[in-house]
Parts: structure tokens; C-alpha cells; sequence
């Protein structure tokens, strides 16, 4: 039977998916709404502006201004809302692995110590803890963007002119 610890070292960053599994999920959700309305609100700007140049009557603009609007505020909230949870998700992650490392240092002995400064080792704890919590929050994050941001653009562009694409 594999212990969590053993869990933990032979992949931290699927445990900490499993172990904060809701703050990820969600997080992870709202980032891929947000890329996808961040991907067609200029398509809808567009629309908006062929509207107003092909002097369009004065009721169809206002309906894609609206439409506009609505696309704004649904991205702001997205935006705040997968920042949010996957915000948790990181530091919920580097705040366990403090704990375990503390939990760790206490079973070490005087003569660790004595060999160790404390103040170094502090230090040494504080800057790997960041470099992880980095690692899974921050990495995971722009691969996970910049692969939803091809998945939505790329088609749109092909949809709009094949050519150039």
C-alpha cells in the first residue's frame, strides 16, 4: 500500500489536484470560459462596428452593444471567479507542504540544529515552498492558457479567412 507521503513525492502535482480536487476543477473551468469569451467578444465589437458603418438601424446596435455589455461583465466575473479558486488551489498546496516540512523539522533532533542554522534552513524552506507553489500554480496555469487560447482562436480564424490563417 502507497503511503500519501509516497504519493506526494512521486507526483506532487496530481496530488495536490486530488487533494484540493474542487478549487482546481473550478478554477480550471472558470479560466477556460474566460479564454473562450476573451476569444469571441472581438467578434462581436466586429459585428457592432459593421453595424454602425452599414448604418444598420439604431435598435440592432444597441441589441449588440448589450450583447457587448452582457460578454463584459459574464468575462469579469469569470476572470475573478478562476482566479479565486485557483489562487486556493496553489496556496492550499504550498500551505500543506509547510505543514508537512514543519511537521518534519519538529521529529528532527538537537544535533540537526546544532549543525543547521535555523535561520537558513527558514530561509531554504521558504524559498522552495515559493518555487513549488509557483511551479504548480503559475506553470500549470499558462499551459492550460495558452492551450485554451489556441483551441478557441485558431478555429475562429480559420472561420474567418482560411487563407490567412
Amino acid at each position: 500500500m502507497i503511503t500519501p507521503a509516497e504519493k506526494l513525492i512521486k507526483n506532487p502535482l496530481w496530488f495536490y489536484i486530488k487533494a484540493n480536487r474542487r478549487a482546481f476543477s473550478l478554477g480550471m473551468g472558470f479560466l477556460i470560459v474566460t479564454n473562450t469569451i476573451d476569444g469571441l467578444y472581438p467578434l462581436v465589437l466586429k459585428r457592432g462596428i459593421d453595424q454602425i458603418s452599414g448604418k444598420i438601424n439604431l435598435h440592432e446596435v444597441g441589441k449588440t452593444a448589450a450583447l457587448f455589455f452582457a460578454m463584459m461583465t459574464a468575462l469579469a466575473v469569470t476572470r475573478f471567479c478562476w482566479r479565486t479558486f485557483f489562487g486556493k488551489y496553489h496556496t492550499l498546496a504550498a500551505e500543506d507542504l509547510r505543514n508537512r516540512l514543519f511537521q518534519h523539522m519538529a521529529q528532527m533532533g538537537p544535533n540537526f540544529f546544532h549543525k543547521n542554522s535555523v535561520g537558513e534552513l527558514m530561509s531554504l524552506i521558504t524559498n522552495d515552498v515559493q518555487s513549488f507553489r509557483q511551479g504548480i500554480g503559475s506553470g500549470v496555469l499558462v499551459l492550460v492558457d495558452a492551450v485554451t487560447i489556441v483551441c478557441v482562436v485558431l478555429p475562429l480564424m480559420i472561420m474567418m479567412n482560411p487563407g490567412w490563417t
